[in-house]
């Protein structure tokens, strides 16, 4: 049996699996990593990403997986990070997070210096990318900044490190960085030297599907040395053609730590504001990505809060609940949001509480209140209303999420078995299509698809006039809170 070995390194969990020839999925395994929050800042050791990969390998082998029939390793990860490493290769501080903005500042000082940001890169910059971030770094933390060899943007390529020597990134990521020339795929190196960084720190970019080395000895993961390892791809693009999104028209939705929704086209100018613009793995689409900051980051912050962390015991409550017009709105901003509330520093709050008011009704509103979040995004986001629509990623564990999804949008939901997976098996069809597996890149993640049965989640329509009413007014309340 020969395989690739696939890992998502996400914000909350790793994941890793073993897929064969035939897209057939073996050991599965993944591990919780912690966030670091300190001051409204979002951050993570990179060591544990390390840590966890290695762990994860290493119990392949002692089930009895020869390093020998890994081919190939290929990951996604998280996008848009700031890592600082050093010349050996290791993280010199914790890398700063792309739901973490604290560089508006330093975001402003861009665009006086370089007023056509957005039109070379042909996407927004704010204080998540990690070009402010950079900038924010020298003028904080100048001995880190000093230190810093390379500055990594994607949580997979600290991996990519670890294994092979090579600091590198991929395209798809590097759209999301505030740096690349959209059009060329290169670094905008002379804009760095506008406003005082040194260029020496980008890493080179490469397309996602490129092998950009082997596996060197003694590599702590206990991978054959030799075995070819590839650049990957972003998140957002594996978890595209993880969910068979490839040819134009064709669409997703994301619920994981963070969210977005996202749609394939063909027409470059194909376009809505405060959506990113990728590059497609295919090299002639490209993707139109609605971010949100707050997705199933939020759901455990309220399982935290009101659940003492017992995400059953937050599921059956929300199941005793109906909708009702009395209930309290929850406004879920609480990380800031970039869509469909473009503010960094926007926050979260729950509105219309009574005396009257439970727990229960509580935890249900944090459901509502994002999926309502979510009816918005699509609503604003230029396309036409889809009958239905392919949800993936770890959110849709919770089937009240997904059912209330359905009601609230009036789309069926379908979720593929296995949902969250499908982001890693994106990045495994990289690895198929470099050996040769496959032909084109989304043949083999549809054959997976196909493979996978799925719940199919179909809108409660009884409850239409409540949403219709309620979603008006929840519209209203972000607006209101900003006049005052």
């Amino acid at each position: 049996m020969s395989y690739v070995a696939a890992f998502d390194i996400g914000t909350s969990t790793i994941k890793a699996v073993l897929v064969d020839e035939h897209g057939h999925l073996h050991h599965r395994k993944e591990r919780a990593i912690p966030i670091i929050q300190h001051e409204g800042y979002l951050e993570q050791d990179p060591e544990s990403w390390w840590t966890a990969v290695q762990e994860l390998s290493h119990e392949w082998r002692q089930e009895g997986i020869s390093p020998s029939t890994v081919h190939t390793v290929s990951m996604t990860g998280q996008m848009q990070d700031c890592i600082p490493v050093n010349k050996e290769g290791k993280a010199i501080r914790n890398a700063i997070l792309y739901s973490d903005s604290r560089a508006n500042e330093e975001a402003e000082v861009i665009h006086k210096a370089i007023p056509n940001v957005m039109k070379v890169t042909e996407n927004y910059c704010d204080g998540s990318m990690v070009f402010p971030k950079l900038l924010w770094l020298q003028r904080n933390e100048l001995s880190v900044y000093e230190q810093m060899h390379a500055c990594l943007v994607n949580a997979k390529d600290y991996i990519i490190l670890q294994l092979t020597g090579q600091f590198v990134a991929d395209v798809v990521t590097g759209a999301t960085t505030g740096m690349m020339n959209f059009e060329q795929q290169q670094w905008e190196e002379s804009w760095l030297l506008d406003v005082g960084l040194h260029p020496r720190i980008l890493p080179e970019l490469h397309p996602a599907g490129k092998a950009v080395g082997i596996v060197k000895k003694h590599n702590g993961a206990g991978f054959s040395e030799k075995t070819t390892v590839l650049c990957g791809a972003g998140d957002a693009a594996a978890s595209s053609l993880g969910a068979g999104v490839l040819n134009p028209g064709s669409s997703y939705l994301y619920i994981g730590s963070t969210g977005w929704t996202a749609f394939s086209t063909d027409c470059k100018n194909e376009l809505y504001e405060g959506s990113f613009k990728l590059p497609h793995l295919d090299d002639v689409h490209f993707l139109s990505i609605a971010p949100m900051l707050n997705a199933g980051n939020v759901h455990r912050f309220a399982v935290n809060l009101l659940c003492d962390g017992d995400y059953a015991a937050f599921e059956n409550i929300v199941n005793t609940i109906e909708p009702s017009l009395d209930h309290p709105y929850f406004l879920p901003y609480i990380h800031g949001e970039r869509f469909p509330v473009r503010d960094a520093n926007a926050t979260g709050s729950w509105s219309n509480l009574k005396a009257t008011t439970t727990k229960a009704v509580l935890c249900f509103s944090v459901l509502e209140g994002l999926s309502m979040s979510i009816r918005q995004l699509m609503a604003e986001s230029g396309k036409e209303k889809p009958t239905e629509i392919i949800v993936i990623g770890g959110g849709t564990k919770s089937y009240s999420w997904c059912q209330m999804l359905a009601t609230i949008t009036g789309i069926t939901i379908r979720v593929p078995d296995g949902a969250e997976w499908l982001p890693v098996v994106g990045a495994a069809s990289l690895g198929g299509h470099n050996l040769n597996w496959t032909n084109t890149y989304d043949e083999w993640s549809k054959s997976v698809i196909a493979s996978l049965g799925e719940k199919r989640y179909e809108p409660n329509r009884t409850f239409d006039h409540v949403y219709r009413a309620r979603y008006r007014e929840f519209v209203k309340i972000y607006p209101k809170i900003m006049q005052k």
